[in-house]
């Protein structure tokens, strides 16, 4: 009984919380004076794509207070991406639990901290599929619920790096190495 009890507050709070990122989306990309379709128009026309990170998350994430510099598989993975897009990478500290409404909010373009594909960050986010593995759980990157477009650029580049050898070498670098 105790434990259909948990249950069932957890997954109250997690439609709770899916209920309100599902109505906060509709605004993120209007936020701003110029508007836009999708946030891939609105980071390239910003320059720049800013993601979330705990920065705690090594070898994923490591933010280095004493020089300022971030490092990991996600910081190379996501400068690969900026290049890609033709914008800068500018990671922003948070606490893991902002990850998600920092995306949702508008406050990160996308969140990356060694964040694991699990059904209630689905339920509530968009998850890239895995590039990478930590104890059979898959590791993605997670961004607003409502960007379709986007999800499918990121997933179609992740394949691309998959299938030209350069995700492995990065988990060789950072995971295995």
């Amino acid at each position: 009984m105790i434990r259909s009890v948990e249950n069932t507050k957890k997954l109250t709070f997690t439609f709770f919380i899916a209920l309100i990122l599902f109505m906060n989306q509709f605004d993120l990309l209007a936020q701003s004076e110029k508007k836009y379709s999708s946030l891939m128009e609105f980071v390239v026309d910003k320059g720049v794509l800013t993601i979330g990170s705990t920065g705690e998350n090594f070898p994923y994430t490591h933010y280095d207070a004493i020089n300022g510099k971030w490092e990991g598989l996600d910081v190379d993975l996501a400068n690969i991406l900026g290049q890609e897009i033709g914008v800068k990478i500018n990671f922003v500290k948070a606490g893991e639990k902002a990850l998600i409404s920092g995306v949702a909010t508008g406050e990160f373009n996308i969140a990356m901290s060694g964040i694991k594909r699990t059904i209630s960050h689905t339920l509530i986010s968009g998850m890239t599929r895995a590039y990478a593995f930590n104890s059979n759980e898959e590791i993605a990157i997670l961004l607003p619920s409502f960007e379709k477009e986007f999800l499918q650029y990121l997933n179609t580049f992740l394949e691309d790096l998959e299938n030209k050898g350069e995700l492995e070498n990065l988990r060789n670098k950072w995971i295995r190495g």
